[in-house]
């Protein structure tokens, strides 16, 4: 209930004060932090029992910091999909979206094992040198 009013605070504010409303869908707002609060503490206790969706589940926080890198954000947004006034008038845009976000959510999950299966070898690597040593 929390997330759905902070929500509506800030339609409220963005249609009374029209300043407020450049800044009011910003990631570091007050409200919008609130709001990530929220969610995270409604997500908090919540137990799935489908191995799938915590083993995926376990790659969202990579996949997030990895696409909002402000270089990488830059190109996926301005160049791989060109996001402008075409893409928000075509016919296909409410089917376009969903599959954008699949494919960079499968995209960085891919890089992310990549990387994680890399450190891995590192730390298998490590070890072995350390008990070769002692």
């Amino acid at each position: 209930m929390a997330f759905i009013s902070l929500g509506c605070i800030q339609l409220v504010l963005s249609t009374l004060i029209p300043s407020y409303s450049k800044v009011s869908w910003y990631n570091d707002n007050i409200l919008s932090i609130m709001q990530c609060i929220c969610l995270i503490l409604f997500f908090k206790n919540l137990k799935f029992k489908s191995k799938t969706v915590n083993y995926i589940s376990t790659y969202t926080l990579a996949i997030y910091i990895i696409h909002e890198h402000p270089l990488l954000r830059s190109y996926i947004w301005n160049h791989l999909f060109i996001f402008n006034r075409q893409f928000f008038e075509s016919g296909f845009f409410y089917l376009k979206v969903p599959l954008i976000c699949i494919i960079i959510f499968i995209s960085f999950m891919i890089v992310e094992f990549i990387r994680r299966n890399i450190f891995k070898m590192f730390e298998l690597l490590g070890n072995l040198i350390k008990t070769k040593c002692s």
